[in-house]
């Protein structure tokens, strides 16, 4: 398994993160990305779990704590 290591993430006011997931040469990655809050739960704030075709993707709502996001993409 390969390290997916092109993750941006950016924190914004108002409890919301957007972040763009890429390879290594900085292409956008299509990647299922998972929360998972400071107790341990997995948390879902879409219906849609996936980066947009730009590698893009954000939330809304995420209150102040620890968290561990996760991105996945296929062959990495």
């Amino acid at each position: 398994v390969n390290a997916l290591t092109g993750v941006d993430f950016t924190l914004l006011a108002g409890g919301r993160l957007a972040l763009r997931v890429a390879d290594d040469s900085g292409a956008p990655l299509v990647a299922r990305v998972e929360f998972v809050d400071e107790r341990g739960v997995a948390v879902q704030f879409s219906d849609d779990e996936f980066t947009n075709a730009s590698g893009r993707y954000s939330v809304r709502g995420m209150k102040p704590g620890a968290w561990t996001v996760k991105a996945s993409a296929e062959g990495f």
